[in-house]
């Protein structure tokens, strides 16, 4: 890593820096930066067969991609989309615990451990909720009692992308 202010890093035209979220992590990230170069940051993996760094990918499109099958896999996500689907006005409004309740009713399994971590967890997805599949999520006071959660989806037309369309790229055999 370069770090501090002293201009090490002044008299180099190119800079290439790996750096590992841990020290037994299998993969890396390459920054490039400098005069010459446009600056990336790029996903890589060593293999220990050959001895040899080899790409990933785009470091970018990496995360978004994870991104995307993190939310295409979380179960909380699926409830809101059945009851969504069941409901004839597509819409559907109801407590952490009612929501709570209904993954289990439609997974046959707990979708999170207690009704206020799926409170959190809403935070979380709400961006993505609308990004991805434009639901709408509207929380709601309940006076003393917590939050109503509202869902439904956004008056415009729904379109569905598989990961190949929104992406650009398909890193359907990158492991998250």
């Amino acid at each position: 890593m370069i770090s501090g202010s002293v201009g090490i890093m002044g008299v180099a035209d190119t800079i290439l820096v790996i750096t590992k979220e841990s020290r037994h992590a299998e993969r890396a990230t390459l920054h490039i930066t400098g005069r010459d170069v446009e600056q990336s940051r790029l996903s890589i993996k060593f293999n220990s067969d050959s001895y040899n760094w080899e790409l990933v990918g785009d470091e970018n499109l990496i995360y978004a991609q994870k991104e995307k099958h993190d939310y295409d896999n979380n179960l909380i996500v699926k409830t809101i989309k059945a009851l969504l689907d069941e409901a004839p006005e597509k819409q559907w409004t109801g407590t952490a615990t009612m929501l709570l309740e209904a993954g289990k009713r439609i997974f046959d399994t707990f979708i999170a451990t207690t009704a206020q971590k799926i409170g959190y967890e809403l935070i979380k997805l709400n961006d993505n909720l609308y990004k991805y599949d434009k639901i709408i999520y509207e929380p709601k006071s309940n006076g003393n009692a917590g939050q109503k959660h509202s869902f439904r989806y956004a008056e415009e037309e729904i379109t569905k992308n598989d990961d190949t369309d929104y992406l650009g790229e398909d890193f359907s055999d990158v492991e998250f």
